[in-house]
């Protein structure tokens, strides 16, 4: 497999403390790849790194297969990237922002209308951006990072700051991004169901760690699901599933137990519950969510060694 970004035993001190520690990140060429990670984690801090921002303390970084240290210039030639808020200058319109940018980086200007036309900015290409809601220069700072048809794009929080409708753009934006424009994209987010709806692999970092990276449906796999029952004696609910030998937990009327059961298990499961009295007003499976598996693993992280990969996670599932 070609990786567009590939560090090994990346690591990055602050003052005598260790921010980011021994990361091997493996990001596919291609991929939406989601990276997360809890504040203070080491995100920026690594997308830093990845920029050439900030000086690794140890390790190595390769861009497209370009020696970061090394060749900068040639490795970053072919990344764009929004970090933070994106800078853009109030007073200009978007198509003359975009202008000034392709001329600072030497960029075709025929790509513009097309760029404004992907990102639905054409009928307010001649507004000031002063004018422009916070989505639309959110929209705008991507149109500017895709002049040059970078092979990799890093979006630090791209959804930071927008609307219910402006988070549904710009999710849609990105997952058109590797197939029009044959880019990779890193994205961080603290929303983690913007990652779970818009990327397929994913890393996640703890304390300036790695825990997990690989396919998000293998991160998930990692936490069975959860059979929950809702019934007016959840006492009894609660003795059948022990003498099943699950352990349950309770709240009000709902008995939970970390259990996988098909159609046919529930079904069967049913018919044991109300033979035995239980009067059962609701049963089904819980599938973990990314938040739900992403506050599992991290607390594991604090109490155990991390998993490094899809491998020690689906030996962690057994």
């Amino acid at each position: 497999m070609s990786y567009s970004i590939e560090t090994r035993q990346l690591g990055r001190d602050f003052a005598g403390q260790r921010a980011v520690d021994a990361i091997d990140l493996r990001v596919p060429e291609g991929s939406v790849f989601g990276f997360l990670g809890p504040n203070g984690a080491g995100k920026t801090t690594t997308i830093r790194m990845l920029l050439g921002l900030v000086r690794p303390s140890r390790g190595s970084i390769r861009i497209n297969g370009l020696d970061l240290l090394r060749q900068r210039e040639q490795a970053l030639n072919g990344v764009g990237a929004i970090v933070e808020t994106p800078a853009l200058y109030p007073n200009l319109s978007g198509r003359d922002m975009l202008e000034l940018a392709a001329l600072a980086l030497d960029c075709d200007r025929k790509a513009i209308p097309e760029l404004l036309d992907l990102l639905q900015l054409s009928e307010a290409a001649d507004r000031r951006i002063g004018h422009y809601s916070l989505g639309m220069r959110q929209r705008l700072a991507l149109a500017r990072s895709l002049l040059g048809r970078p092979r990799l794009l890093i979006l630090d929080e791209p959804t930071n700051g927008l609307d219910p409708a402006g988070i549904a753009d710009m999710r849609r934006l990105i997952r058109e991004l590797p197939e029009r424009f044959g880019a990779t994209i890193l994205m961080s987010s603290h929303l983690l169901s913007e990652i779970e709806q818009t990327a397929e692999h994913c890393a996640l970092i703890h304390r300036g760690r790695l825990v997990f990276q690989g396919r998000i449906e293998s991160l998930k796999s990692c936490v069975p699901p959860t059979l929950v029952v809702d019934s007016l004696a959840p006492d009894r609910v609660e003795a059948v599933l022990s003498e099943l030998g699950w352990t349950t937990r309770t709240c009000a009327s709902e008995v939970r137990a970390r259990v996988d059961l098909d159609a046919w298990e529930l079904a069967a499961l049913n018919r044991r519950l109300v033979a035995q009295g239980c009067a059962v007003s609701g049963l089904r499976m819980e599938r973990p969510t990314l938040e739900s598996v992403f506050l599992d693993q991290t607390r594991l992280a604090d109490a155990s060694a991390p998993l490094a990969d899809e491998a020690q996670a689906s030996r962690v599932s057994a």
